[in-house]
């Protein structure tokens, strides 16, 4: 009997365990992303899978004279209530930021931008819509800008070192 019990608790245990390393792994890869640099598929899939608060976000930002900028740690501190009137959209923008992992969304003139990885401060990824499609976009240190199925959004790349080589 008491064999039993102790089978039992073992399974439970690699059962409870196994479930939590699964799981761990599978949360939209959220703990993985620092380790895995996006192409632009996996930004397609993002956009897809984000696509209402992102749609709700560039909406509000492309109506906004000035340039803003939100990093996912500073967010919370910050005043974005002078820049953000809409709950709605504030609302969004924690929801990606806390969970889906976007560690920076912001507009810049012409371009509105949602970066997904980074590597420091010298490169990052993400998906950027850009308001005026006969005008540049004001992604600093952009190298790569492609675009994605719907009009207007595209996968960018930013890296200062090969931009830096490249001017």
């Amino acid at each position: 009997m008491k064999i039993k019990r102790y089978v039992i608790c073992i399974f439970s245990i690699i059962f409870i365990l196994s479930g939590m390393i699964f799981g761990f792994i599978l949360f939209e890869n959220r703990y993985l992303m620092p380790y895995y640099r996006p192409d632009s598929e996996m930004i397609e899939w993002y956009f897809n899978r984000d696509k209402e608060e992102i749609i709700r976000i560039t909406d509000y930002f492309v109506g906004m004279k000035s340039n803003v900028s939100f990093d996912s740690v500073d967010f919370k501190a910050m005043n974005y209530k002078s820049f953000i009137k809409d709950q709605k959209v504030v609302d969004d923008l924690k929801t990606l930021f806390e969970e889906k992992g976007y560690e920076v969304i912001g507009k810049n003139n012409n371009t509105i931008y949602f970066q997904k990885w980074s590597r420091g401060a010298d490169l990052g990824i993400g998906l950027a819509y850009l308001i005026d499609l006969d005008a540049k976009s004001d992604l600093e240190f952009l190298v790569k800008l492609e675009p994605l199925l719907e009009k207007n959004w595209y996968f960018y790349e930013s890296d200062y070192n090969e931009w830096r080589l490249r001017n």
